[in-house]
């Protein structure tokens, strides 16, 4: 079970990344992504995978609440806090800053559950 989780978690981290560059690079470009049906849920869907398989990896591996998993946390929640300003239709797009630091946001969580 805990391999199984943890394949998830990683397919979804990078699946996460790639969604977001894509809409991201989309969005940028003045292309309407919305239009797109699995562009518009599927990033819903990888995000909510990845939280839930990462919620059963500390489970199932008993680690307790230490200070990179609390780092992860909190880098998960300003990556889906600066992804949603960027993607809000009622944001001005001309500053793409909130793309940038939702991307180093995911980014950074990926290395750090990679490296602990």
């Amino acid at each position: 079970m805990l391999k199984f989780c943890l394949v998830i978690h990683i397919s979804c981290a990078f699946l996460s990344m790639l969604l977001l560059i894509v809409r991201g690079s989309w969005q940028i470009k003045a292309k309407d992504w919305r239009s797109n049906k699995l562009l518009l849920t599927l990033p819903h869907f990888s995000d909510s995978l990845l939280i839930l398989s990462g919620v059963g990896l500390w489970i199932l591996t008993d680690i307790g609440l230490v200070w990179w998993l609390l780092l992860k946390i909190g880098l998960l929640i300003e990556y889906i806090l600066f992804s949603a300003k960027f993607f809000s239709q009622k944001s001005n797009h001309k500053n793409n800053n909130t793309y940038l630091l939702a991307i180093i946001c995911l980014s950074c969580a990926v290395l750090l559950g990679y490296y602990h």
